[in-house]
């Protein structure tokens, strides 16, 4: 195949966008591979849907232009007007929704290493050091979503509340707290 031969785009899905005269879009595409629909009679707006379906796709902007007979500026002023279409706007609302998201992973992250480290199923055998390299592993995500939560002023960084020093320099606190910690959760983990 040639960079300029259409490439056939699969099966079509029952719920995929509606286009040109409320076709689905990959009838659209398939329809205009084979020949049945002039690529010059689309609305702007279909022939963007098409971009970005085929970009995704992994359509080279040569192969876009060609499929759609329109020139490759064209195409690059389509991708262009799809990403500002698909540009996310910074308010309140996306803040919050992304720091929901930031700490339901790292939650999730915390689970399944203590899920590991709990119920190994038909793998190895788990040892302490294996529980202790879990529970490190559960106090650094949780330090680093603190800090990432503090960096976009989600919680407080003064002394009154959150003293972030004494959590990245742990050696000035006094003592080896975080060895203590550690230990302190692998008890906790494997009690024998």
């Amino acid at each position: 195949m040639t960079t300029t031969e259409p490439r056939d785009v699969g099966a079509i899905a029952e719920d995929a966008p509606k286009t040109h005269s409320d076709r689905p879009l990959l009838h659209l595409i398939r329809d205009i591979q084979r020949g049945h629909v002039q690529p010059k009679t689309l609305s702007s707006e279909d022939r963007r849907a098409c971009v970005r379906y085929l970009w995704g796709q992994g359509y080279s902007v040569h192969e876009l232009a060609a499929l759609l007979t329109v020139s490759e500026p064209t195409i690059k002023r389509d991708r262009r007007a799809i990403r500002m279409d698909n540009a996310l706007h910074p308010s309140e609302a996306l803040a919050d929704e992304v720091i929901a998201e930031l700490v339901d992973t790292a939650e999730n992250a915390i689970t399944r290493l203590y899920k590991a480290v709990r119920d190994p199923g038909d793998g190895p055998e788990i040892t302490p050091h294996m529980r202790m390299r879990a529970a490190i592993g559960s106090f650094r995500i949780y330090r680093d979503l603190v800090r990432t939560l503090a960096d976009m002023k989600y919680v407080a960084t003064g002394d009154r509340r959150l003293n972030l020093d004494a959590m990245t320099k742990p050696y000035t606190v006094g003592g080896d707290w975080m060895a203590e910690a550690a230990q302190h959760v692998a008890d906790q983990l494997n009690p024998e």
